[in-house]
């Protein structure tokens, strides 16, 4: 697997000059990473988070990783964070980390940030997402690339892994939780996918063929759905009526559409039933809108959303909730991206006030639309781009003190715009919208 690790790493266009910051645990993963990158001679700094989470353990995973590092003249970056016991720990521990990466990132001007994730986590990760009902964006998987945080090992499997590893003769850490069923992923990985793996032999391929096939697939639905909203949907006053007739031509299909249109209404749906087997009468709730069963419709109701705020310092580097947000700090002369309009907006550090805030939008607001003169109440634009009413609803906008400057995932306030004088620049990534998948 060597020379097919370093064919990935130009494929990536990751070369030796360049720098690298690898997130080093201790554990196989990251220590096959490790030892990859010293075989080709990549320029990197190490990070570990000690988390203290197993005691003593996690106090010999820092030790071991400390040794390692100075007997190959390797830069450490060692730090402690402990986490509260009576929040989530596993997202506590993920934002910590990429809070901590992205730091060292900018302090030492990494080109790419470099995690151990490898095929079986990939597979872990879609069987999960199914488990979910999440979809076809959670079918894609854990993505190779999302900003500058890359995914090399991700075509590798654990075993090659570990070959590679006994084959040099090279140590690693085993994290005893990891054979702890305590959290879902060890339940899959430990007892689901094994028994599948009995039935499908070739469970793996076919899983990663599905990813691949719903990646094309979700492209064409996202066009679909607009389409299929004005077809079988009707508005009266607050409620929306969906008609089921118009399902019954799709056949094998015509579940999945009904999913994915309520999705696109924005109610998530987590109940198990096929929804067109739903009992005239009953009623459903997401937390933000009802749904009915009354004959051959569904009766979407909208609650008021809550209104909640997330404020955003900047220095993080991300979100999980209510949405996947990536925070990035650039000097104006370093940033060479290609913004994408849709999923990306580019600030003039200078121009905003921090904390920035995160809020659904309210009735009143305006903002100057990128590429014109005045300002326009969002009620409006929205109005022109034919915004069906419940995803109008649930709009995020990012909010310097309380005044929009991003509508999430569309237009942004021309006045925070990168200009030819701008210094320091704001990068704002979307990565997934509501999300629910918090591990990768």
């Amino acid at each position: 697997m060597v020379e097919a690790f370093q064919k990935r790493m130009a494929e990536l266009g990751c070369t030796p000059e360049k720098k690298y910051l690898v997130g080093l645990s201790g554990g196989s993963d990251s220590m096959a990473l490790a030892n990859l990158l010293l075989r080709f001679s990549f320029d990197f700094v190490a990070v570990h988070l000690n988390h203290s989470l197993r005691d003593e353990e996690s106090e010999d995973d820092a030790q071991f990783v400390k040794e390692w590092c100075e007997l190959q003249k390797v830069p450490l970056i060692l730090e402690e964070s402990p986490l509260d016991n009576a929040k989530n720990i596993q997202i506590q521990a993920r934002l910590a980390r990429y809070d901590l990466f992205a730091k060292v990132a900018t302090e030492k001007k990494i080109d790419f940030i470099l995690t151990a994730h490898h095929r079986d986590d990939q597979i872990e990760t879609i069987y999960m997402n199914i488990l979910r009902g999440s979809g076809f964006k959670g079918l894609r998987g854990i993505p190779v690339q999302r900003g500058n945080i890359l995914r090399p090992l991700l075509n590798f499997r654990k075993a090659e892994l570990l070959d590679f590893m006994r084959s040099n003769g090279f140590h690693w850490r085993e994290d005893s939780s990891n054979a702890k069923l305590d959290y879902t992923r060890n339940k899959v990985r430990h007892v689901a996918l094994p028994r599948l793996r009995e039935l499908v032999s070739d469970l793996d391929d076919r899983l990663l063929e599905l990813s691949e096939c719903a990646s094309e697939m979700e492209i064409n639905l996202e066009r679909f759905l607009p389409i299929l909203f004005d077809r079988a949907v009707k508005q009266e006053g607050d409620l929306q009526f969906i008609e089921l007739r118009a399902f019954e031509e799709w056949n094998q299909l015509a579940d999945m559409l009904l999913l994915e249109l309520l999705r696109f209404m924005g109610f998530i749906w987590t109940d198990p039933t096929p929804i067109r087997e739903l009992s005239s009468g009953k009623m459903w709730s997401d937390g933000e809108q009802n749904l009915y069963a009354h004959r051959s419709s569904l009766i979407l109701e909208k609650q008021k959303p809550v209104d909640v705020e997330f404020s955003i310092d900047q220095d993080i580097s991300g979100l999980l909730e209510p949405m996947e947000l990536g925070f990035e700090n650039w000097p104006s002369s370093e940033f060479k991206m290609e913004i994408d309009s849709g999923t990306q907006a580019a600030f003039d550090a200078s121009k905003l006030k921090f904390p920035l805030r995160l809020r659904r939008w309210r009735k009143g607001d305006r903002f100057r639309p990128l590429g014109m003169n005045g300002d326009k109440k969002l009620s409006d634009h929205f109005v022109d781009l034919k915004m069906p009413i419940p995803v109008k609803n649930r709009q995020w906008v990012l909010c310097s003190e309380d005044q929009p400057i991003w509508i999430v995932g569309g237009r942004m306030d021309g006045r925070f715009r990168v200009v030819d004088a701008t210094e320091n620049i704001y990068l704002v990534t979307l990565l997934q919208i509501e999300n629910s998948s918090l591990e990768n």
